[in-house]
């Protein structure tokens, strides 16, 4: 498991198991709240069986955090136990609570979400489709990415030093290039290979929201990072087409 996702799966276990504990507290508030306080683990079934399908308003963490929370409440009805000054919470394995978590969250949460339909309406086509007007497309197109690339992070490749800023900072640098890509006049004849890049590029601006989006909903961010590898994996595929586009139109 790479950096980024060890840190989001901590902070998935800690909002559950903070949000369990005043839950429990409250429930039997005879008991004091003590700030020493030990996980018990215990060995039982998937703590987390989540039913509904998940659309993609919905924070999966805040589903997911309730479901950890009631699964602990119910380990815990009569409240926490307090031995030797040390409150006691009877829970599943911490790594076991996460695993499950992420397994339910997995089966709920729609990587197509990501995918933004992209219509011809949308685009600014023009019949022009001869040798001048394609090179000044590709010519335009690489400017842009290249030009934005630019203000990327450097600290994007490098899980030691990254942070939720320089993914946000990221995000805004994507933003920049989908606006300035469907600015684009496009020759009908690449609209099928603009119509993929917009696509792509969009779908990866998306990626980089949710999780930027990391403090308020950790489980959708840990989910979408493996969506960043296919992203990249559809981008090689497009350039072999943009190769082979050049040689039958662009010798």
């Amino acid at each position: 498991m790479s950096k980024p996702k060890i840190i989001i799966a901590a902070l998935i276990l800690a909002l559950g198991l903070t949000g369990a504990y005043f839950i429990i507290s409250n429930y039997n508030s005879t008991k004091p709240a003590e700030k020493n306080i030990i996980i018990e683990e215990t060995i039982g079934n998937n703590p987390v069986g989540i039913v509904p399908a998940i659309s993609d308003t919905q924070n999966l963490t805040n589903l997911l955090t309730k479901k950890i929370e009631e699964s602990i409440a119910a380990k815990n009805t009569e409240g926490f136990n307090v031995i030797d000054g040390k409150t006691l919470i009877a829970a599943p394995k911490p790594e076991t609570i996460v695993e499950d978590l992420l397994l339910e969250a997995g089966k709920n949460f729609d990587p197509a979400s990501l995918i933004p339909k992209i219509n011809d309406s949308s685009i600014k086509i023009s019949e022009d489709s001869g040798k001048e007007a394609l090179s000044k497309y590709f010519v335009s197109l690489s400017n842009i990415i290249t030009s934005a690339s630019k203000n990327i992070p450097v600290s994007l490749y490098n899980a030691d030093s990254l942070s939720v800023s320089d993914i946000s900072k990221t995000k805004q640098v994507y933003d920049a290039i989908v606006s300035n890509v469907q600015d684009l006049t496009v020759p009908r004849l690449v609209l099928d290979i603009h119509r993929k890049e917009l696509e792509l590029l969009t779908t990866k601006r998306n990626i980089y929201e949710k999780m930027a989006n990391l403090e308020q909903d950790p489980v959708t961010a840990y989910l979408v990072i493996d969506e960043l590898l296919r992203i990249d994996q559809e981008f090689a595929i497009l350039k072999t087409e943009v190769k082979k586009f050049f040689t039958t139109y662009l010798p």
